[in-house]
């Protein structure tokens, strides 16, 4: 079979591991990219460059901002994070096209906070993986629970794994929504590709 190129926007720092290693352990090419980091804290140890290849079919890219990454009101709303992608180095999409991924197979979606990283990119897919009802977080800004909305919306496969995930992607009335109940790394990955390839 030939190898698909994904994109995965993930929260959470690079950890050996995880569903972009099984992606990649099963031949495919993956982009992971994570939330912004705040760009005045010192880096942790074990970070590279912002964007760097860590294995042959594994990118990773953790890039930094100079506006506080969870905003709270009145700096949560649609103007402050239209012109966040501005005070984030380096831009995501554009380290995006160089490595190769402007055409990805697939965008993968499961932090609602990157999803303005998808008009960089033209994937063949949309797929969303939802935990949770990203609505009934209470701890996410309201303009990512927003955005959560219509990304749901705009998915072509939403992997839901749990009933509040299922219902929040009918409420988004979403194209095709896939139950999963076994949330592992590998099993996330064979879902991804299965959902991709269908």
């Amino acid at each position: 079979m030939t190898a698909l190129k994904f994109v995965l926007l993930e929260r959470g720092p690079w950890r050996p591991g995880g569903v972009a290693a099984a992606l990649a352990s099963r031949g495919h090419v993956v982009a992971r990219i994570a939330p912004a980091r705040p760009a005045w804290l010192p880096a942790k140890s074990g970070d590279g460059p912002v964007g760097r290849w860590r294995e042959e079919r594994l990118f990773s890219l953790e890039p930094r901002s100079w506006l506080p990454v969870l905003r709270t009101w009145p700096f949560d709303g649609g103007a402050s994070w239209k012109g966040s992608e501005r005070f984030t180095v380096p831009r995501a999409g554009v380290l995006l096209r160089e490595a190769g991924f402007a055409n990805a197979d697939a965008v993968v979606v499961r932090d609602f906070g990157l999803p303005h990283l998808i008009r960089h990119l033209q994937p063949k897919c949309l797929v969303v993986v939802l935990e949770e009802d990203p609505a009934e977080n209470a701890a996410l800004p309201r303009i990512v629970r927003r955005r959560a909305h219509e990304t749901i919306a705009d998915a072509d496969v939403v992997l839901a794994l749990s009933r509040g995930a299922r219902s929040a992607a009918q409420r988004a009335s979403a194209a095709k929504v896939v139950g999963s109940e076994d949330a592992g790394d590998a099993a996330l990955a064979d879902a991804i590709i299965r959902a991709v390839r269908a």
